[in-house]
């Protein structure tokens, strides 16, 4: 692909669903995570057919006029062969990814459809953004296991007239339905925040959230007008309720009496899994409009819940703006108080006692429930099952044409779906080293710099992960054999010029006698205003990553290590060595010269 630079042959190979299934096993064992108090496992359906029909002209239609358009237009749908046939009517959905050369589709059916949960419509995700394509069935697996109202999903293949057009994911509309699903009053109010679409178009709207806008300052018989334009809803919501709660947020402060409130209106618990999910995840524009809010306005006891919407930019699938939504840069240090100017949530971080507890529940769910080895096997069971999907590529073997109307299934390197995946596993291992070290941060330290103390035992499969005091992690250690020993290991990061290939050298220091270990270097590669890219290669998507290898340095000289591998989407390269005792062992990440 252009702007890739050259790929290596071993990465292009085809893979298989199975030989990834095996791949995945065998990683298994360096996971922190302990299997016995995970969560349960995500429930997967299986992939359903989805062979859609349109006329040629209203095809023609659909892609060639404005994306934005909500104009729908009729095609017959059939979930397989051996499903009757339904009239339908379509449209694209979404907001940016309209503008993606993959298209998600919304979709009306005439009647209640059980593979879309008894409901008759249909949010058709095209995923394009993401290479795992599995970012958002996760997130949503994730609601599902804590038992927080939320929208299930399933996996589609579509097809439109009889070509293969990709992989889809339907997202269960937010609705009357999902409500009774969850157990909830469906009469009950039921709105989303939709405020920021009014900037530019309502001279009086300068706020990215309801929540941050000034509603004192509208008289009280603009107010109901106003709401209708600024939120989204289903069936009769209690617009006074939901007036009486944003003007109570714009006048509250933070602090004990705005905890008490808060309880007395929210369901906290509900409240707090929706805010710890989302930063576990780095689902970082959530807080803007990505939720819906309900009230079962009906009981006089009742407390507003929170429900999740649309997670497609989450597991860092939104690093790079430069470049659009849809890039290979690779990044999880999103803050854990960026909150797109909801002052709802700001208040919440800002009150001592909410902020604690919500700490707490993010340390729970990473060491007891969503652990690395819970990703783990969601990962490997969904690969199971979408493998094939993805991997169908245009031009490929198969049943019918593929990919005619849409170029691919997602923006990135096909072919190459072990680096996609492990991509997915890094993720979650740094951001959760990330989030440890932003609630609890480190007295003192330089940045780049970082240390493990060595006490006592260390299992061979358990990762010696080094995060420096800002939550950026410099180097992993993953010992071969069992570690019975006490001492301390220190790594260190500085500027070196002279490389070509990664600009900086990492100096290892032990105290703790001879081992084998896997050690694996993390490097910067980032954009203006940062401008930290160690990445000498420029600002080039992958560029020439896919030729680092990790080298041993010796003054000004290098000798690369053997058998060293480069993941350029995680921005990470790996490769066996011993670690000595009082020595200092300095390695650099330099491009290959075979």
């Amino acid at each position: 692909m252009e702007g890739f630079g050259r790929v290596p042959y071993g990465y292009l190979r085809w893979v298989t669903g199975l030989a990834l299934v095996l791949f995945l096993s065998t990683m298994t064992a360096g996971c922190m995570g302990s299997g016995s108090s995970d969560a349960a496992d995500v429930p997967l359906l299986p992939v359903v057919p989805l062979d859609l029909t349109l006329a040629p002209e209203d095809l023609a239609e659909l892609y060639a006029r404005d994306p934005t358009s909500n104009d729908r237009l009729p095609a017959v749908a059939r979930f397989g062969d051996d499903s009757p046939p339904a009239d339908v009517n379509m449209r694209f959905r979404g907001s940016s990814t309209r503008f993606l050369p993959k298209k998600s589709f919304n979709i009306r059916f005439d009647g209640e459809q059980d593979l879309l949960f008894g409901s008759e419509r249909m949010n058709a995700n095209a995923m394009y953004t993401d290479p795992s394509m599995m970012r958002e069935h996760l997130t949503w697996g994730m609601f599902a296991q804590l038992e927080r109202p939320a929208s299930r999903t399933r996996y589609l293949d579509l097809s439109i007239n009889g070509v293969y057009e990709g992989l889809y994911l339907h997202i269960e509309r937010v609705d009357q339905d999902l409500l009774r699903n969850a157990g909830l009053n469906p009469s009950g109010t039921l709105v989303r925040d939709q405020f920021r679409d009014l900037r530019g178009v309502d001279p009086r709207v300068d706020a990215t959230s309801a929540f941050g806008f000034p509603w004192s300052t509208i008289p009280e018989s603009e107010r109901a007008s106003l709401l209708a334009d600024a939120f989204n809803s289903r069936g009769s919501p209690s617009w006074s309720d939901l007036e009486q709660l944003l003007l109570w947020v714009e006048q509250a402060a933070p602090g004990p009496a705005f905890a008490a409130a808060f309880r007395e209106r929210f369901d906290t618990d509900v409240f707090i899994d929706w805010l710890a999910i989302h930063f576990l995840i780095g689902d970082i524009d959530s807080f803007g409009d990505d939720y819906w809010l309900y009230l079962d306005h009906e009981r006089e006891d009742a407390r507003w819940v929170v429900i999740p919407w649309d997670h497609d930019l989450s597991f860092g699938s939104h690093t790079r703006a430069d470049y659009g939504i849809a890039n290979d840069f690779f990044a999880y240090e999103y803050p854990l108080a960026d909150t797109w100017g909801n002052r709802l949530v700001q208040l919440f971080l800002n009150t001592p006692e909410l902020r604690e507890t919500l700490d707490a529940r993010m340390r729970d769910l990473m060491r007891n429930a969503f652990t690395e080895s819970w990703f783990e096997r969601q990962i490997e069971a969904a690969w199971a099952e979408i493998g094939p999907s993805v991997l169908r590529a245009p031009g490929a073997p198969g049943p019918s044409p593929a990919f005619e109307v849409h170029p691919q299934n997602h923006h990135s390197v096909q072919g190459v779906p072990e680096l996609h995946l492990e991509l997915l596993r890094d993720f979650v291992a740094l951001r959760y080293a990330f989030i440890e070290r932003k609630i609890s941060p480190p007295i003192d330290g330089e940045r780049y710099q970082a240390s493990r103390q060595i006490l006592g035992t260390v299992r061979a499969g358990e990762p010696l992960v080094f995060t420096d005091r800002a939550g950026f992690t410099i180097a992993r250690l993953d010992p071969v054999d069992t570690i019975e020993a006490w001492g301390k290991i220190d790594v260190e990061v500085r500027p070196d010029p002279a490389q070509d290939g990664v600009d900086r050298a990492w100096t290892l220091r032990s105290t703790v006698p001879e081992f084998e270990a896997q050690l694996t270097l993390y490097y910067r590669n980032e954009l203006p205003p940062n401008l930290e890219n160690w990445y000498t290669g420029g600002f080039v998507p992958l560029g020439r990553q896919w030729e680092l290898v990790m080298a041993r340095r010796y003054g000004a000289s290098v000798e690369p290590i053997p058998g060293s591998r480069v993941n350029p989407f995680s921005n990470k390269v790996s490769a066996a060595i011993t670690v000595q005792p009082e020595l200092a062992q300095e390695f650099a990440v330099v491009l290959s010269q075979d």
